[in-house]
């Protein structure tokens, strides 16, 4: 299957060469076409830095949102097995305060309070043996 698919790579790349090669011999339309592929590129790639943008903070907004329910969780005595707290802290907490930093304009005293708790839970239960 992968010989397949490097095959229609090929065969598509050959086709792209010799498109680019007719549009670009021809003196005339080199310009032009140049400035068309090149304002057409320029719009792919904001296109791609917003939604790459707009992903981070989503996954940072997502994180947020784990974090603040993990909080509510421990304040209302669910218990949590080892597991849990390290992939919150570990993933959750830590991407959450990185994105944070990379960008100060983002609210990010809404979970604070709640890292404090679920560090001070976490502390608890590993001093005391009491994860799930």
């Amino acid at each position: 299957m992968e010989a397949v698919y490097t095959a229609l790579i090929a065969l598509a790349s050959a086709v792209i060469v010799k498109v680019l090669d007719w549009i670009l011999s021809r003196k005339s339309e080199k310009k032009g076409a140049i400035a068309n592929l090149t304002h057409k590129v320029d719009g792919i790639a904001t296109a791609l830095d917003k939604h790459i943008k707009a992903d981070a903070e989503a996954k940072a907004v997502e994180s947020r949102h784990r974090i603040l329910m993990a909080d509510d969780e421990i304040r209302h005595g669910v218990l949590h097995s080892k597991e849990w707290f390290d992939s919150l802290i570990q993933y959750d907490i830590t991407h959450y305060n990185q994105y944070c930093t990379e960008h100060p304009d983002f609210p990010n005293a809404l979970t604070v309070m709640a890292v404090e708790n679920i560090s001070r839970v976490y502390q608890k239960c590993k001093d005391e043996n009491l994860f799930l």
